[in-house]
């Protein structure tokens, strides 16, 4: 089935959601964020009857005992606006081995409009637009921290353009490779981790008073303080990524530029020019570990690149081997 999808700029995506979250130009805090959300789609969003794919996140899997990903086909039969959330009956599986509940209640963001409708005299294109707008905002702009965030602050002003730049960086490759992969893997944790909280800290919203610990069981408690104190390291670090200085800081010195060994374990060593006098360091040994020493260093070390045999560390600068790793010493000599 087609689903409507858009591909827009960074400028569009920035204009779509200051329209949002700016209109009033009244200082935005983090707690009214969701607020004003809720008040756009339901001026732009069809409130019910339109068809959809579900795409189920990664935690309702889990808790559902199926296999990730899972899609599945339906219908929405009401859109909850104040939580951006919608009442979803599926009509479609993806895999006939998987049995569900056939009314579900689900986050508007997770549903993806199909183009093909039942009822024709839905303004479904205005309403995939508007869940395409939402969905890019609480996937690649809103953090999970967020939530957390003094309402003394103007969320708008502090992180809005920010965000969306940072996330347009990532997909402009304007990071390196390394970067960019671990970027996203953090953030592709910081939303699981997200929703495990969610899930368990819904079985202390019924009792308002009480010990979390008679609310939930031991297991349950150190998981909860597991899930805050990972989702804490990974704010201090994307935090710090988003900032482009601090970004080019980090690059450098957790992903520096020289690589020592490629994808396959062998030794990136192009020209002798480039690293230097090449030694090899063999202190007393029998025969045979010299030549099994020998053997390795001949797989690693380029066919024209001269090499010396040196018997201690104490004379060498630059490059040398030992045993059948690579490291850089300095000679300490006078």
């Amino acid at each position: 089935m087609e689903v409507y999808e858009f591909d827009k700029c960074l400028l569009d995506r920035l204009e779509e959601s200051m329209g949002v979250l700016s209109w009033k130009d009244e200082v935005i805090p983090a707690s009214q964020v969701r607020s004003e959300w809720s008040y756009y789609i339901e001026l732009q969003i069809e409130p019910a009857g339109w068809q959809a794919l579900w795409k189920i996140p990664r935690v309702i899997c889990e808790e559902l005992g199926i296999r990730y990903p899972t899609v599945v086909f339906g219908y929405v039969e009401q859109v909850i606006f104040k939580d951006l959330k919608a009442i979803f009956i599926i009509q479609e599986v993806q895999d006939e081995d998987i049995h569900l509940p056939e009314k579900h209640e689900v986050f508007l963001e997770d549903l993806w409009p199909t183009k093909e409708q039942e009822n024709s005299e839905l303004n479904i294109e205005r309403t995939a637009d508007c869940v395409d707008r939402l969905r890019f905002f609480y996937t690649h702009v809103w953090m999970p921290w967020d939530n957390d965030n003094d309402d003394d602050l103007n969320w708008v002003e502090k992180h809005l353009e920010s965000r969306i730049r940072f996330c347009y960086d990532l997909r402009k490759r304007t990071m390196k490779k390394t970067l960019a992969a671990h970027v996203r893997k953090l953030l592709t944790e910081s939303k699981y981790l997200q929703q495990r909280r969610e899930y368990l800290e819904l079985g202390l919203t019924d009792e308002e008073e009480g010990d979390p610990e008679e609310t939930m069981g031991k297991t349950e408690v150190t998981d909860l303080m597991r899930l805050h104190l990972r989702l804490a390291m990974i704010r201090n670090e994307i935090e710090l990524l988003e900032n482009p200085e601090m970004r080019r800081i980090f690059q450098e010195i957790k992903f520096p530029e020289e690589k020592y060994f490629n994808e396959n374990g062998h030794n990136d060593i192009s020209s002798e020019k480039k690293l230097g006098r090449i030694y090899f360091v063999m202190t007393q040994c029998t025969l045979d570990q010299q030549i099994h020493l020998l053997q390795i260093a001949k797989k690693r070390i380029p066919k024209d690149a001269l090499v010396q045999n040196v018997p201690t560390l104490q004379v060498v600068y630059g490059i040398l081997y030992v045993s059948a790793f690579r490291h850089i010493f300095k000679s300490t000599t006078q």
